[in-house]
């Protein structure tokens, strides 16, 4: 599989096999966290792409991140059900929730020619490694409003 975001992986510098071996092709409806319109520019990056766009890589170069972390970050999050993005994103406290200042949920088919995933947390999230081919943005749309509160 050839990733979109390599370049992440070698701009890192990460050391350990990146991404993981026990990565699995995949076939389900998942949920991401977003911004509307669904073809907002921050969508649908791998979190350390979203980080540089957001201004804030310093734990990627003051040592915070080990490799498996910064590997990690060379993906994007997804959630298995819409009951499970709503209550991850509700735990977040307020301040990471306007850092991170998404706004909706969108719901889209991932198949096995979009890319590799991690196996799903006790929490319902799974860490995705997009393939250079898949486009994200025309296989999901926007499902749901993400709470205001804390």
């Amino acid at each position: 599989m050839a990733l979109k975001y390599q370049h992440n992986i070698d701009e890192l510098g990460i050391s350990k096999v990146c991404p993981p071996k026990d990565l699995s092709k995949i076939d389900l409806v998942a949920f991401r966290w977003v911004y509307d319109p669904i073809n907002h520019h921050l969508n649908f990056l791998p979190n350390y792409e979203f980080d540089k766009a957001k201004g804030n890589v310093e734990r990627y170069t003051n040592g915070e991140y080990d490799d498996v972390r910064k590997c990690a970050r060379c993906s994007q999050s997804f959630f298995i059900t819409l009951d499970a993005a709503k209550i991850n994103h509700r735990k977040l406290s307020k301040m990471f929730k306007d850092l991170l200042g998404y706004t909706h949920v969108a719901s889209g088919n991932l198949s096995n020619i979009d890319g590799e995933a991690t196996k799903a947390s006790t929490t319902g999230h799974f860490s995705f490694y997009e393939d250079s081919n898949s486009d994200l943005v025309s296989k999901f749309g926007i499902c749901d409003q993400l709470d205001s509160w804390t």
